[in-house]
């Protein structure tokens, strides 16, 4: 692989394998490159970067087509997929063994949605094209739908990782995330600061971790292996 890079700004929504669908390299070998050593030991794992954070990509130049005028020319994609694992909770409760159907996956049809039933820990795995940005999963015996973004997780060590997998796991609500607006550093909310200290003490108190409140190593610890990522 050449060495020529570039620097790349991760957006929401970015992470490697789709931008090395999108770009067209080695997801490992960029990951590996010298000039990407930085962002290695900030963030643990590619498939959850940060909006703002800097990774350096191939440059690649394009190469044209020769088409003749009045002919079909035919390109092929190959979509790579990853694998995508919920767990579906109703009131704190797992919904082990629960149909439900999922919509936003390429060529479906509205009319006859895919259909999944969840395993005994209320567990979805789903397999999807790098392209899919957002699903919905739908269960019809709770009457309930869960969006989800997928790539939208933010690392557990910015502000946005602790509040998005405190709400998806239920100690915030989905409008409390609307309070706090990524950027927007120092926070001056009170009210924000006491909802999220408020959030954070629930979830030390229900797993056997001093009710501080406070954003430390052993919350974040167990706020990642209770949220699974």
């Amino acid at each position: 692989m050449s060495t020529s890079t570039r620097p790349y700004v991760i957006r929401q929504g970015d992470y490697l394998a789709r931008l090395a669908h999108r770009y067209s390299f080695n997801a490992q070998e960029v990951w590996d490159l010298p000039e990407n050593e930085p962002l290695r030991e900030r963030r643990a794992s590619p498939d959850i970067l940060y909006p703002g954070d800097i990774l350096h990509i191939p440059v690649v130049v394009a190469r044209p087509s020769n088409v003749q005028a009045g002919s079909r020319q035919q390109y092929v994609a190959n979509v790579p997929n990853i694998v995508v694992t919920l767990e579906l909770h109703e009131d704190n409760q797992p919904l082990p063994h629960e149909p439900c159907e999922v919509a936003g996956l390429p060529g479906e049809n509205p009319d006859e949605l895919p259909q999944y039933v969840t395993d005994a820990r209320g567990t979805l795995e789903l397999s999807i094209p790098v392209t899919v940005a957002e699903l919905e999963v739908y269960v019809p015996a709770q009457h309930t739908t869960y969006r989800v973004r997928v790539g939208g997780m933010d690392p557990i060590d910015e502000v946005m990782g602790v509040v998005k997998r405190l709400r998806n796991i239920g100690y915030l609500d989905d409008d409390d995330e609307d309070i706090y607006q990524p950027g927007d550093l120092p926070r001056s909310s009170d009210a924000w600061n006491a909802l999220l200290e408020d959030a954070v003490a629930a979830f030390q108190r229900a797993h056997g971790l001093e009710p501080s409140g406070v954003v430390d190593d052993p919350f974040r610890k167990r706020l990642v292996r209770e949220h699974g990522c």
